[in-house]
């Protein structure tokens, strides 16, 4: 049996080490401040009931740009 604490934990690794993979597939390297999606990257692990208007623009403006 898994609690839900493990279980968001397990997710939101799978979700970093993905963004992780991409970066460095397609920049050949790690993430840095200047990318719109290594800056955000915390609105990736946020729940989408948490997060407020400017979050959700800063989220989809990292989807449309990275």
């Amino acid at each position: 049996m898994v609690d839900p604490f493990h279980l968001v934990k397990l997710g939101n690794d799978a979700v970093t080490a993905v963004r992780q993979r991409l970066v460095r597939d397609h920049k050949g390297r790690r993430g840095r401040l200047i990318d719109p999606a290594w800056a955000n990257r915390r609105l990736l692990l946020r729940g989408a009931d948490t997060l407020s208007r400017g979050g959700w623009a800063r989220l989809e403006k990292v989807f449309r740009t990275d």
